[in-house]
C-alpha cells in the first residue's frame, strides 16, 4: 500500500557545438500510497509524490534546484491487458536568472498479455508547459533567449509501442 523508490540516473548530453558532457545527474525520490485497492467492479487508485533532488555535478545537467511533483495513478487489471492512467502536476525548481515554467503530464498505458511470456506495450504521454527562457545580459536579442529548443513552453506528446519479453523466456 505504501511504495518509496529512489531512482539514480547517469546523463551523457553531445552538444551541438561539439564536445560532450557525461556525470550523475539529480536524483529521483518517489512515495507512492494506495489509497483505493483494485476490485473486480472498480480500479485502485493511488498518489504520488516525487522529488528531484539538484545533485547534478555539471551545471549543463539541470537547474541547481529541487522539483516537486504531485499526481493521481488510476490501474485495472483486466484478463488479457492491464490499464493504467496517470496525471502528475511539477513545481519546476526556478534558479536566479531563469524563468521556468511548471508543468504537467497525462497519460494512458496498457499492456496487453498475448503469450505466457510475451506482451505488447503501450503508451501515450503528453506534456504542457515544458521550458522556459533566460533573462541575462549575455544571452540572446535583447537579452531574452530560449533554454533547450523552440519547444519550450508548449505542449508535446509522445506515443510508444513495444514488446516485452523476460531474457529468460523460452519458447
Amino acid at each position: 500500500r505504501l511504495k518509496l523508490s529512489v531512482e539514480p540516473s547517469w546523463i551523457l548530453v553531445r552538444k551541438k557545438a561539439g564536445g560532450q558532457v557525461s556525470s550523475p545527474g539529480d536524483l529521483e525520490t518517489r512515495l507512492t500510497a494506495e489509497l483505493i485497492s483494485q476490485r473486480r467492479s472498480r480500479p485502485g487508485f493511488s498518489v504520488e509524490s516525487v522529488v528531484k533532488w539538484p545533485t547534478a555535478h555539471q551545471p549543463d545537467l539541470g537547474t541547481g534546484r529541487a522539483d516537486y511533483s504531485f499526481g493521481a495513478i488510476l490501474s485495472k487489471e483486466f484478463v488479457r491487458f492491464d490499464l493504467d492512467a496517470n496525471a502528475l502536476y511539477t513545481i519546476v525548481g526556478k534558479p536566479a536568472g531563469l524563468t521556468l515554467n511548471d508543468t504537467f503530464e497525462a497519460s494512458i498505458a496498457s499492456e496487453w498479455h498475448v503469450g505466457h511470456d510475451t506482451d505488447i506495450e503501450m503508451e501515450f504521454v503528453t506534456a504542457m508547459g515544458a521550458g522556459g527562457h533566460l533573462h541575462s545580459p549575455a544571452s540572446a536579442v535583447g537579452g531574452f533567449g530560449n533554454i533547450g529548443g523552440p519547444e519550450q513552453g508548449r505542449s508535446e506528446s509522445a506515443f510508444t509501442l513495444g514488446v516485452a519479453e523476460p531474457p529468460t523466456s523460452r519458447h
